[in-house]
């Protein structure tokens, strides 16, 4: 995948100018690390539209509007993604437009999750390279992204009534919108001495609940497993179920390759 510097332009939504692909494409943009796939937009190339610009090499630009409403983007160095649609056809189909699509009560309908709003960048009391090392080798970053993993695939216990189920949906909902906005704030680790338990300090107890026990996430790295012993199971099936079974035999009654 193709990717250039993000610059700010003042441009139509839903559109960019990226010189390096021909006006018209359709191309899908997004940043790293996805928070989600709201994150990942399709726009139309659009170099006419300030032709100064086609001789820029290197940067893509885009609507402030839509880079920060989808892409968490405030150009300090930001690097876009940007691909036609051609070369990546089973994303592109699964891939939102950016346009914005606003019910009677004003909610975006072309989304699937709630927008991750940016925390303001907080500066290390001493800002230099030690202290900023020490803090990011934390690796928080990956811990908030394996429960983003480990949240997203837990399911509802199958036995309990409607209502529960619905309360473990709405919690699980929740909390995958904390979990995104955590991912965004550890991101910027190495610019902000800010945290996620800063904002929420509560996370780590809350996904310490058995609702998201699930033992994939937990072995998926421990060197016995397929080696000396198999991965234990979950029994609320997780989507991430089927993975650890036998070889013979999967859940759905097919061989396992």
């Amino acid at each position: 995948m193709e990717s250039a510097m993000a610059q700010p332009a003042d441009i139509k939504p839903g559109t960019v100018i990226a010189p390096h692909i021909i006006s018209g494409t359709e191309v899908i943009v997004t940043r790293y690390p996805i928070i989600n796939k709201d994150n990942i937009r399709r726009y139309v190339v659009d170099n006419d539209q300030i032709p100064e610009l086609i001789d820029t090499r290197g940067c893509v630009f885009i609507n402030p509007d839509d880079a920060m409403k989808y892409h968490q983007c405030d150009f300090d160095g930001d690097q876009l993604v940007c691909t036609p649609c051609d070369l990546l056809p089973t994303i592109a189909a699964e891939t939102r437009s950016a346009r914005v699509q606003l019910d009677s009560e004003g909610n975006d309908l072309n989304r699937d999750f709630n927008p991750v709003v940016k925390k303001e960048k907080k500066a290390y009391p001493q800002s230099d390279l030690k202290h900023m090392a020490l803090a990011v080798r934390l690796n928080s970053i990956g811990r908030i992204a394996n429960a983003i993993g480990r949240v997203n695939c837990a399911q509802p216990n199958p036995e309990a009534d409607i209502q529960d189920q619905k309360y473990f949906s709405k919690f699980k909902r929740e909390l995958m919108d904390v979990l995104f906005d955590s991912l965004q704030v550890e991101v910027d680790s190495s610019k902000s001495s800010t945290r996620y338990t800063d904002y929420y300090p509560d996370l780590n107890r809350r996904l310490n609940s058995e609702a998201f026990a699930l033992p994939f996430f937990d072995f998926k790295q421990d060197d016995r497993v397929f080696s000396s012993a198999p991965m234990p199971i979950a029994q609320n099936d997780s989507v991430v179920d089927i993975l650890p079974y036998p070889a013979t035999l999967t859940k759905f009654g097919r061989a396992a390759s």
